[in-house]
């Protein structure tokens, strides 16, 4: 139908505010109009705003009528931008009058529109007042989605495919639009469901085509942002045998994605595929060809654990402490598999190199399990003599596990805070009561300055309660409470604390000082 005549000689521009009007004729420009259609005197838009809002006009020899969904129109109260983009986008351009074949096809387009419709509302409903969806409503969009999918089901079901496209194409770009926090993987959850349903599509030979242009389309466009690989993930969903296997692995490898893909890696989906489908040792060998891309490694790993193949994964997996920044995690897998396949002797000669490199000082008490009295004294000076220059924290453990006493007190000597004086005291007290309270009270003194609230005040007051287990400790107390006396005289709460770890002689003392 031709409007354009008619808007030549009708001026709309005059009923809009001039920034409305110019946002509108750049919101036509930036080709924002999803879909737009007309039936007898009626016409009906879909707009990529901040959401997708639907626009109604209708047109007999003059604007008789209009509506928007955006907020701003409150549903035909103002003419917004929306309503001006369509505007000039009929006067410039001709659009098909629907073609009517049958009452059916009516109601089927009938019922497209009122889905949107109702995509539309359900979202406006779960959005605050500037359309974002936050993090406690991210689970109801994933219901709305759910429900949509169930739309698309019955279309497939009912071979009405071309509904079923067109509702897939509308809820991507739906999902892609809308403002969410998304943090619990909202925007995934979403997109996976519409990507199940597009790959029963697939089933359809004439769809699969159509939705494989369309697929190609948002590659290489990027049109659906970040999301552009979610129509290709529907072919991996769809792959079921050999045939359709090699079908999809042909496609990945002929299509180019503009970003990396949140749903698909090329990569690996083909080996993924080609194991599942193909050829299992085709996709090892592929694997070890990109061996250096993320992911593959592990799915190696993986393939190979299927063939039992333990050396060619220990293999790998010390190849990867060469260069991998977590040791422990390739330490935890290797020891992991010699436990599983009985290797007693490979544990014994790894174990002190996880100690060394992965300060693991529990798997110093294994290896000392395992080990005889004799082998121990060899193996244990070997560690120690490697560990010197390196972690003190599990020299520390180690000396307390060896009863090596002055060796740990001349270590803690050497770095002294409250948490290791504490921690060690148990198996130092005996011999170094004194020494240690000496310690406590150059620490205590010096944090005391500092402290101002009453969790700090508390941290403080546990280390003077430990103190309290020394030998000779009451008398030494109650001096250097008389010397940390200016630390906290104008503090009552640092006062109710002290006197809640004090022995009741040193409580009635610090009344009396206070």
């Amino acid at each position: 139908m031709l409007w354009g005549k008619f808007l030549d000689d009708y001026n709309f521009e005059y009923h809009f505010d001039e920034n409305i009007l110019f946002r509108g004729k750049s919101y036509y420009l930036e080709s924002r109009i999803l879909d737009i259609w007309c039936q007898d005197n009626k016409v009906v838009a879909y707009i990529n705003g901040s959401s997708i809002y639907k626009v109604k006009l209708t047109i007999d020899n003059e604007l008789r009528d209009y509506s928007c969904s955006c907020p701003y129109s409150l549903n035909g109260e103002y003419m917004c931008k929306h309503i001006a983009s369509v505007l000039y986008y009929l006067k410039e351009n001709d659009i098909p009058e629907l073609e009517v074949i049958n009452q059916n096809q009516v109601d089927e387009n009938l019922e497209l529109i009122k889905i949107y419709d109702e995509m539309e509302n359900n979202l406006r409903h779960i959005s605050d007042k500037n359309g974002f969806i936050n993090y406690y409503n991210g689970r109801y969009f994933v219901d709305l989605i759910s429900n949509v999918s169930d739309k698309i089901e019955d279309f497939i079901d009912n071979e009405e495919f071309e509904f079923a496209f067109e509702l897939i194409k509308y809820t991507y770009n739906f999902i892609k639009d809308t403002s969410m926090d998304g943090s619990n993987g909202e925007y995934q959850q979403s997109f996976y469901l519409i990507n199940k349903c597009a790959s029963n599509l697939l089933y359809n030979e004439e769809y699969f085509n159509i939705f494989l242009d369309y697929t190609y389309d948002v590659a290489n466009e990027n049109s659906l942002d970040d999301f552009s690989d979610a129509p290709l993930h529907a072919f991996i969903l769809y792959v079921h045998d050999r045939d359709s296997a090699l079908e999809v692995i042909n496609i990945l490898d002929d299509i180019e994605l503009n970003s990396s893909g949140i749903f698909v890696s090329q990569i690996l989906d083909k080996i993924s595929l080609t194991y599942d489908y193909v050829n299992k040792e085709e996709a090892i060998k592929t694997c070890y060809k990109y061996i250096d891309y993320p992911g593959v490694k592990k799915l190696l790993i993986k393939y190979l654990e299927d063939d039992n193949k333990i050396d060619e994964i220990i293999k790998l997996l010390k190849d990867d402490l060469k260069n991998c920044a977590r040791k422990d995690v390739i330490y935890d897998k290797l020891l992991k598999i010699y436990d599983e396949n009985n290797r007693f002797e490979d544990k014994i000669q790894l174990l002190p190199e996880v100690i060394i490199e992965a300060h693991d000082f529990s798997k110093y008490i294994e290896l000392k399990e395992m080990c005889s009295e004799s082998e121990w004294i060899v193996l244990k000076e070997d560690i120690i003599s490697k560990l010197k220059d390196n972690r003190r924290d599990i020299l520390l453990d180690i000396y307390m596990e060896e009863n090596e006493i002055d060796k740990l007190f001349d270590l803690i000597k050497q770095d002294i805070s409250l948490y290791r004086l504490a921690k060690y005291q148990d198996i130092l007290k005996d011999k170094y009561s004194g020494e240690l309270l000496n310690l406590y009270k150059n620490e205590l003194l010096e944090e005391s300055k500092s402290a101002t609230d009453r969790s700090r005040y508390e941290h403080l007051c546990r280390y003077i309660g430990k103190m309290s287990e020394l030998s000779n400790s009451e008398d030494f107390i109650y001096n250097m409470l008389t010397q940390m006396y200016p630390s906290y005289k104008s503090k009552p709460v640092f006062k109710q604390e002290i006197i809640k770890v004090l022995s009741p002689r040193n409580k009635q003392r610090l009344y009396n000082l206070i």
